[in-house]
């Protein structure tokens, strides 16, 4: 789930979306309501060993190498495909 999304970030870059709504759980504050990553390279993002799989992945990404990303917005299912400067 992304909660924000920094000026001139890959997130921002993408195209991502963060929340709009603040709420407290047990003591600490989420924002919610952006955007829900779904998968990274075809790779869902549905277990941990999946999620550390897509870490790496973006960590090896280089100027010119493309990211598919597939995202829930607002109730739609949104692939994105975007070149890294």
């Amino acid at each position: 789930m992304v909660q924000r999304v920094a000026s001139h970030s890959l997130g921002d870059i993408l195209g991502l979306e963060g929340g709009h709504y603040k709420i407290i759980v047990e003591n600490s504050e989420l924002i919610l309501g952006g955007d829900i990553i779904l998968k990274l390279d075809e790779i869902p993002l549905t277990n941990e060993d999946n999620l550390i799989k897509s870490w790496y992945n973006l960590q090896s990404l280089k100027s010119g190498d493309y990211l598919n990303i597939t995202i829930l917005r607002r109730g739609k299912i949104i692939e994105i495909h975007k070149m890294i400067p």
